[in-house]
């Protein structure tokens, strides 16, 4: 999914769509985006490397996003949060309104 999403930068130039890159002396670390759809501002993709991890790189990312959500016409913001970033969402004002009782990834 990630692939078809972000096979050419102009997806990413979509109306609804804005993306960013967080950048530690000219190395890309973390990242995120949001698409707004319906008056809905779903941020997708948030990410941060190993090394630059616990630097609250991605807690930074999603608040651009979601700004960006909201300046782009959205009326809330969702996003599903896997363990480590839960915490993050948490202490950034999200709350919990469902949950996965089972997640299913690629076959190995």
């Amino acid at each position: 999914m990630v692939e078809k999403q972000l096979a050419r930068v102009e997806a990413l130039c979509a109306d609804g769509v804005r993306a960013v890159v967080a950048r530690d002396n000219g190395e890309p670390v973390a990242a995120a985006m949001v698409v707004v759809s319906d008056g809905v501002a779903g941020v997708q993709l948030v990410g941060t490397v190993p090394a630059a991890r616990r630097r609250g790189l991605g807690e930074l990312c999603t608040q651009w996003t979601v700004l960006a959500g909201f300046e782009l016409g959205a009326e809330a913001a969702v996003l599903e949060a896997s363990e480590a970033g839960e915490p993050v969402y948490l202490r950034m004002g999200f709350v919990e309104l469902s949950r996965y009782r089972w997640c299913f990834g690629a076959p190995a």
